[in-house]
Order: structure tokens, then sequence, then C-alpha cells
């Protein structure tokens, strides 16, 4: 087991938390922030900033550590690595190259 997927790991699951408090707390309150912070941004309040940290800087991370370390059988990740493979071939599925 590499010490950097456990470290994405936890990283993961403390961000999600964050950002779960940033979008059920608009004003940025539970985790003591100002929204005056966002002056510049195209946002108002902690709500998209809040899903983005929670989806892309939180799950995501915690996703790829379980596929590393589980190894599980994913159908779609063959379904891309295939993609990868015939990738500027010109080649329809099921021809040989």
């Amino acid at each position: 087991m590499d010490i950097t997927v456990v470290i994405d790991f936890y990283r993961g699951r403390r961000i999600k938390s964050a950002g779960a408090m940033l979008f059920s707390s608009l004003d940025g309150a539970l985790i003591k922030l100002n929204t005056s912070i966002l002056r510049g941004t195209p946002f108002d309040n902690f709500l998209i900033p809040g899903i983005i940290l929670f989806l892309f800087i939180g799950i995501f991370p915690i996703l790829v550590s379980y596929g590393l370390l589980r190894k599980p059988a994913w159908h779609w990740a063959e379904a891309i690595k295939y993609m990868q493979n015939t990738a500027g071939r010109g080649q329809p599925p099921g021809q040989r190259v």
C-alpha cells in the first residue's frame, strides 16, 4: 500500500466535510469564512465553491484511493482503456489493428 494513496484518502475525507459545510451554510459561518473573500469572483455565496470542493477535491480522491487500494472490476474503466488504445487509429470496434 502506497502512503500517498492513504494520505489522499484522508485528505479527501476532510475536504469533503469542508465542502459540505460550505454548501450547507452559504455565508460560510460554519467554517468561519466571510463572503468578502468572494469579491472579484463570479460567486455571491459559497454554494458553487462548496459543491466543487465537495465533488472534485473531496469525493473524487476518495474514489481514486478506493480504486487503487481495492482494484475493483469497474467496467466503465475498461471502456476508457479501449478508447485510449484505439485513439487516432480510425479503426471501428471489432477490427484488428
